[in-house]
């Protein structure tokens, strides 16, 4: 059945293309079209707008069948867990697996919904080199190569290992994982049909986004922590130490992704007005201003 949905998106996609009316402005699909019928003709130079038309739907292109191929492989794990019925572990792993399947489904339909009609549409596109490099290396197959091995933070003792002999913290770990990882996933669902990497396709602030500015990159992050415990190693001090630093590497290619995105997303009159919200009523900032108060009331 999923592989229906590249067919309805395409059918969906030629529909947008022939049915516009006269005098509204083009579509992502339509600009496309236009983009490359203007290049084919070698008439002029390539204009900034046909760029952003090519880079947006090379985002899809890229991001669309690892999407749709994720989906899949997480249901399958989530339903072979779900059918081994070996304890809470089991369920634990049937939940973390499902909510996973929840974040990749999401995000397939974001890249099959790239509509003016419905808001979707593609505004502008990550032109910068180092935008794209952060946002590609956590994908495969970048990430095979450099976040699996080079910057390798498993050693083979994870969570539920480490604390085999203490049920009730194991539990409660694992209660925390599985927050963590539900902050990231309802980041995606709060995009509905707008999700995309590297573009800006409206600005979401509901959802987690009333209280961060980046909520799935800051429960991805926590999660990472909470599952591998890099600080802990059957092979001593000096290895856990290597694990913690490869995986703060990978917590700053995250910083870098967060600082493109804001710096791409702040030519936007609406992220200028959200993020500005967001430093006065965020957690964040709530958090810090409380801290900088009891600091001026003690001293």
């Amino acid at each position: 059945m999923s592989l229906l949905i590249p067919f309805v998106a395409a059918g969906w996609m030629a529909w947008i293309a022939l049915r516009t009316p006269a005098g509204r402005a083009l579509d992502s699909v339509e600009s496309l079209g236009k983009a490359a019928i203007q290049i084919g003709k070698r008439r002029r130079k390539t204009s900034r707008t046909d760029l952003q038309a090519f880079l947006g739907w090379l985002v899809k292109a890229f991001y669309l069948p690892l999407m749709l191929s994720s989906t899949y492989l997480f249901l399958t794990s989530a339903h072979t867990l779900f059918e081994q019925k070996n304890g809470w572990m089991s369920v634990f792993g049937f939940i973390y697996m499902l909510m996973f399947a929840v974040d990749t489904a999401f995000a397939t339909i974001g890249y099959c919904s790239t509509s003016k009609r419905i808001g979707a549409h593609i505004r502008s596109t990550e032109t910068t080199l180092l935008g794209w490099a952060s946002a590609l290396v956590c994908y495969p197959p970048l990430n095979l190569l450099i976040l699996h091995q080079w910057l390798s933070y498993r050693d083979g003792l994870e969570w539920d290992a480490w604390l085999i002999n203490w049920p009730v913290i194991s539990f409660i770990w694992g209660a925390a994982i599985l927050l963590s990882v539900g902050l990231y996933v309802s980041a995606t669902v709060a995009f509905g049909p707008r999700f995309s990497n590297l573009t800006n396709r409206g600005i979401i602030t509901s959802g987690p986004y009333r209280f961060f500015k980046h909520p799935s990159y800051i429960g991805k992050n926590i999660a990472w922590w909470l599952i591998s415990v890099p600080f802990v190693s059957n092979m001593g001090a000096l290895a856990a130490l290597g694990n913690c630093a490869a995986l703060l590497a990978i917590n700053g290619i995250y910083v870098v992704r967060a600082v493109t995105e804001e710096r791409h997303l702040m030519s936007d009159p609406t992220y200028r007005a959200y993020s500005a919200w967001i430093a006065e009523h965020g957690l964040i900032g709530r958090l810090a201003r409380r801290i900088s108060n009891g600091k001026l009331a003690t001293g």
